[in-house]
């Protein structure tokens, strides 16, 4: 005897929230674990620095999240962590020069050697920081780098550099050093989407894609 219709309807019903409630748990506990991974600094020496590029400001200024990434550079490699300094982040619409230009500007007078400042000026995404560094990494034989971002930023860029074949350690901007628009929380929700997304590119085999800047 066939099932009624209704009944049906509500067992599909009830597995659709589970499977729900189910994706909303690993969601938490994945926001949890990205802001547990952005507080912890793992800095050591390494053949290099690689300063993570962030949008633009309108007419091409660094904004507060590439200030704040580039600083820390400077900061490790002050320390020194590293004799270079890779900066990446290539041009995007509307902005006269690439990220990795206003990251080199901000080392200069930081007091870093124009001559230890190396330009990645291609990717348009974390994915691509990751391979087109290696691609500069590889050129002058280092295989080690020291990685800096934003604490929320880390977690994906750490799975990015691991994908790409490079030895890296990570030292996050701290959250407490994250300010101004927009909030920290919502940086988290957007890593959450970014990796949804990364994840489901995977997946399909699909290429390189551009990912709003982080």
């Amino acid at each position: 005897m066939a099932r009624p219709p209704m009944r049906r309807t509500r067992r599909v019903l009830n597995v659709i929230l589970i499977i729900l409630a189910v994706w909303i748990c690993v969601v938490i506990a994945l926001a949890v674990h990205i802001d547990s991974v952005g507080r912890i600094d793992n800095a050591q020496e390494s053949d290099t620095i690689i300063v993570l590029g962030a949008g633009l400001l309108r007419g091409g200024r660094a904004g507060p999240a590439m200030i704040r990434r580039v600083e820390r550079g400077a900061a490790l490699w002050q320390q020194g962590y590293a004799q270079n300094i890779i900066c990446t982040g290539g041009y995007t619409e509307h902005h006269p020069r690439s990220e990795a230009e206003a990251c080199r500007e901000i080392l200069l007078n930081a007091g870093v050697p124009y001559d230890a400042i190396y330009m990645e000026e291609t990717s348009t995404s974390t994915e691509e920081n990751a391979m087109y560094s290696r691609e500069i990494m590889d050129a002058q034989d280092w295989e080690t780098a020291l990685v800096v971002s934003d604490a929320y930023h880390i977690f994906r860029a750490d799975w990015l550099f691991h994908k790409a074949g490079i030895e890296a350690v990570f030292s996050p901007v701290p959250p407490e050093e994250i300010t101004g628009r927009p909030s920290y929380n919502y940086q988290i929700m957007r890593e959450l989407l970014a990796l949804h997304w990364q994840a489901f590119k995977d997946l399909l085999g699909l290429p390189f894609t551009s990912f709003p800047p982080a």
